[in-house]
């Protein structure tokens, strides 16, 4: 039952029984895939060592302190992994150009489209173990939610909806909000990290000159560390003072695109945003619609490169 649910969920082309995923998992699983698993989980310890020694914080909850200690060095690991799915993205099609297996695979039927989504889902299995560092440390953080939540003898999540800018009708109603927001949590950063790699796939296609293409990267990845850096400086609630809707739309669209809603993975941060935005308790919901809208987007960007490549060669 289980094997058939998963073929049932699976695309042809991500079922165990499809020879080309086969040699991707042959090639992921040697001494390089090693390496780097290796590396993901000292990573981890390293991390989460720093973690449980951060004396320092004057926090006084886990939530807290977790976050404060960790924000960033996993803001650089996450952004870090973004850009090198990017260009491993990138060098897709110069890859099979300079192999001169480009224009076989365009003359087969499916062929390139196959390929394509192969190497994507390769580069997310090599980058499995940065991945695998990235989610651990975000379960931290829901943990630590978690034992914040059960503060005030559980009466927390009622006072984060009294606070909340217009109060929420019905108490129980924070907490269906919290857990989207912990979806969102979860969900954003593999969503963002599989559409980075699948924009780099879209642009090795589009762009066949290498020079162009290297210096496309380089401007993509240059902007989106701007972004993050800059976004990271002033998350200080200081966009409090926008007017109008811009309060909501300024953390909904960094959460997304800069940090993918790390800033809102501690619930001081949370209720403060609860609080003070007009309807800021549906931050949590906005992020994962544009967590599962990253996800149809790759997608849709790995089949446009896909007609392209068949168009264009």
């Amino acid at each position: 039952m289980h094997k058939a649910l998963r073929d049932w969920l699976l695309p042809d082309w991500a079922r165990r029984g499809n020879a080309l995923l086969r040699v991707q998992l042959a090639n992921t699983s040697g001494p390089r895939g090693s390496l780097l698993q290796v590396a993901g989980c000292l990573l981890a310890i390293s991390l989460g060592t720093l973690l449980l020694n951060a004396q320092s914080s004057t926090d006084a909850n886990l939530g807290a302190r977790i976050w404060r200690s960790s924000y960033l060095p996993l803001l650089a690991l996450q952004t870090v992994t973004w850009a090198v799915a990017f260009v491993l993205g990138g060098a897709t099609a110069g890859r099979q150009r300079s192999r001169k297996t480009w224009d076989s695979l365009r003359a087969t039927e499916a062929g390139v489209a196959l390929a394509l989504r192969m190497r994507w889902l390769g580069i997310l299995l090599r980058l499995r173990a940065p991945i695998a560092a990235i989610l651990l440390l975000r379960l931290l953080y829901c943990l630590g939610m978690w034992v914040d939540l059960s503060a005030f003898g559980g009466h927390h999540g009622s006072m984060l909806a009294l606070q909340a800018s217009p109060p929420l009708p019905d108490a129980w109603l924070a907490l269906p909000l919290i857990a989207a927001t912990i979806a969102a949590l979860l969900l954003l950063p593999l969503c963002a990290i599989g559409l980075g790699a699948a924009l780099g796939i879209l642009l090795s296609v589009f762009i066949r000159e290498r020079l162009f293409a290297a210096l496309a990267q380089i401007f993509i990845v240059s902007t989106q560390v701007i972004w993050v850096v800059a976004g990271s400086l002033h998350f200080n609630f200081s966009w409090l003072q926008l007017p109008g809707e811009t309060q909501f739309a300024w953390p909904l669209v960094y959460g997304a695109l800069g940090d993918w809603a790390l800033s809102l993975g501690q619930l001081s941060n949370l209720g403060e945003l609860w609080s003070n935005v007009p309807g800021g308790a549906g931050l949590g919901p906005a992020l994962l619609c544009l967590a599962l809208a990253a996800g149809f987007a790759a997608d849709g960007l790995l089949g446009l490169a896909a007609r392209l490549a068949e168009r264009r060669g």
